[in-house]
């Protein structure tokens, strides 16, 4: 991991590249001392702001601050304490051996008529939930507190609105979003005093943890806040004025889509690239490749682009063959999608393939040697030259849920069905079958599934 950046001078730089980004800064910025020396590559901050200029912080504060720091970070445990398992959204679970060989029902955790069933069976997808040690996170009007072995609520936190993504989850704090009719906050809840820490008046579609900071997307940009205060690190940053769908972190980079894919230096907070615009992107996360060096995101045209991390240009990208032959046909004059209704099922109830499916929600699953992606079909694609390796027809859905992965099992849902599938070749280990139509991702920790359906009710499946 790179060196921390002191406090100090990453607000200083944030600052700085916000107001460069809007055009208010040209060739001289006299909030920037020209003199002042560089961080060097072996200089770490040592966390006390009074050396830097700074008053103390409280000793409370300080406290937390380094709980932040010391957390383990996404990805390093089999608990799923983030969207996408890891900061690099692989929805990969490497510590978990999973479900392999069929599954049956753990429990259920129904919410309350009056907090759920005014709009679940409207929504396409809700918040995949979140597990770390002896607690699941989950919800849409509120948040609960849902105890993993039992089943029973340990404790809610309402919301005025609906919660955004997958809550965040770092030592004891868990970070949340809300947006609704006349309600938007960000907040971080203390998950053992059951109490509110922070709160701020504005409302996030994504969030990520990245140590003590707090990412923030919304549909004008990116801003970052200071995870123990709620304080407002950085100014939004503008994108492209579209809506910003996913975030991830590698090598103090920060990957973001909003159309097309931005990358940003987040120790001071500068744009590297802004990457052409992708043709029908998913609503889905960006996916880093950490050993290839590139972005997976998947988009209407092609199933999956595989981006370079450093430049954001194209390495490959792949579409089933059959797509090709009928893919002018579905786009206007003005290069313009065509009829995106959902009429994708034939009159006989099969799958119409000569086409894209309208649009994708879901985000790609990277494995040891493949990415694996779906419209209807679930395809696995070779990670390095994305050649394609198999298909596995109808047990994914494009529109909301993205595959998730164990050691060696892959987990993708298709209407009211959970599917487990070989790795290695596509064939369906198992197959179970909820109440209703699934709505979040199934996520895997440990030996359990975890995944909700229309019915506004959570499942832990094992």
């Amino acid at each position: 991991m790179a060196p921390r950046v002191p406090r100090r001078r990453f607000l200083t730089a944030a600052a700085a590249a916000s107001l460069a980004l809007a055009g208010c800064i040209h060739e001289e910025d006299p909030g920037v001392d020209e003199d002042e020396e560089d961080v060097g590559d072996d200089e770490v901050d040592d966390g006390d702001d009074a050396d830097n200029g700074e008053p103390e912080e409280p000793p409370e504060i300080r406290e937390r601050r380094q709980q932040l720091l010391d957390a383990a970070a996404p990805g390093e445990s089999a608990d799923w304490l983030t969207y996408g398992y890891d900061y690099f959204n692989t929805g990969y679970n490497r510590h978990s051996e999973g479900p392999a060989d069929g599954v049956e029902e753990r429990w259920r955790f129904e919410m309350e008529e009056e907090v759920s069933g005014r709009i679940w069976r409207l929504v396409r997808d809700v918040p995949d939930p979140a597990v770390s040690g002896d607690c699941v996170f989950f919800g849409y009007h509120d948040l609960f507190c849902v105890d993993r072995e039992s089943g029973e609520e340990v404790w809610r936190s309402e919301l005025d609105g609906e919660l955004t993504y997958t809550p965040e989850v770092a030592a004891d704090l868990v970070f949340y979003s809300e947006v609704g009719s006349g309600a938007a906050s960000t907040r971080a809840f203390d998950i053992e005093e059951e109490s509110e820490l922070w709160r701020s008046e504005m409302g996030s579609a994504t969030l990520l943890r990245y140590e003590d900071l707090l990412f923030s997307s919304s549909s004008t940009g990116v801003r970052l806040f200071d995870g123990v205060t709620g304080d407002i690190v950085s100014d939004e940053v503008a994108l492209t004025g579209r809506s910003n769908k996913g975030m991830a972190v590698y090598d103090s980079t920060l990957i973001s889509i909003d159309g097309s894919t931005s990358s940003f230096d987040i120790n001071g907070w500068e744009v590297n690239w802004l990457g052409d615009p992708i043709r029908g992107m998913t609503k889905g996360a960006p996916a880093i490749d950490t050993s290839e060096k590139v972005i997976y995101v998947a988009g209407r045209e092609y199933v999956v682009h595989a981006l370079d991390f450093e430049t954001g240009e194209d390495v490959w990208r792949w579409r089933p063959e059959i797509w090709g032959e009928q893919l002018e046909e579905n786009v206007g004059s003005d290069g313009v999608d065509g009829d995106e209704g959902e009429g994708e099922e034939g009159s006989n109830g099969s799958v119409d393939r000569s086409r894209p499916p309208p649009g994708r929600n879901f985000s790609p699953c990277v494995h040891e040697d493949v990415v694996v992606v779906g419209d209807d079909d679930l395809y696995a694609v070779d990670r390095s030259s994305g050649e394609h390796v198999w298909t596995t027809r109808e047990v994914a859905s494009p529109h909301q849920m993205s595959p998730t992965a164990s050691q060696n099992t892959i987990y993708t849902t298709r209407k009211d069905q959970v599917y487990a599938l070989d790795v290695d070749t596509g064939e369906i280990r198992w197959s179970y079958e909820l109440p209703a139509r699934a709505v979040t991702d199934p996520v895997v920790a440990g030996e359990e599934i975890f995944v909700a359906d229309a019915d506004s009710t959570l499942y832990c499946l094992g």
